[in-house]
């Protein structure tokens, strides 16, 4: 699939779940949305900067606004979007050195062994090389994002 237009299309209904890497041959994507998924050629890192880009910042400028800012060290939650509070985590994944990105914070975490597993309410769920207080952390500081642009919403206001 051609990245701009159908990724700016997928990312821009704000009904996406994650961005997952992916490999079949050489490393890839896929959007898990509500509803399906979309696989793209490029990488993980790619999509996300690509997204941010569209709330005019790149992925580095707003990884480094986090650490700068809530003095956030490894692996950052990012402010894609203040005025519509997208905010993004990231999260390692099994096999992949890539991460991949959640942007729908309201999934579930269950404890397996000294891993987890992240669920969405539409049951796709992802086997997370973290323990389930490493991922409520890294959820709870993302929510400290979202927390904030609301905050900076109602000061506009």
């Amino acid at each position: 699939m051609k990245l701009k237009k159908t990724m700016q299309k997928i990312l821009m209904l704000n009904e996406t779940l994650c961005l997952v890497p992916h490999y079949e041959g050489k490393i890839s994507s896929i959007i898990y949305t509500k509803d399906e998924s979309f696989k793209f050629e490029e990488k993980v890192e790619t999509i996300i900067n690509s997204y941010c880009l569209q709330f005019a910042s790149n992925l580095q400028g707003r990884i480094q606004a986090s650490r700068e800012r809530f003095s956030f060290i490894k692996n950052p939650p990012i402010v894609i979007s203040e005025l519509n509070t997208i905010v993004a985590m990231q999260l390692p994944v099994l096999h992949y050195p890539e991460s991949m990105w959640i942007l729908d914070l309201s999934f579930n975490v269950e404890k397996t062994n000294k891993q987890s597993v992240i669920e969405f309410h539409n049951g796709l769920n992802f086997k997370i090389p973290l323990s389930k207080n490493a991922v409520m952390d890294r959820k709870r500081n993302a929510y400290q994002l979202v927390v904030e642009c609301l905050n900076i919403q109602k000061k506009q206001k």
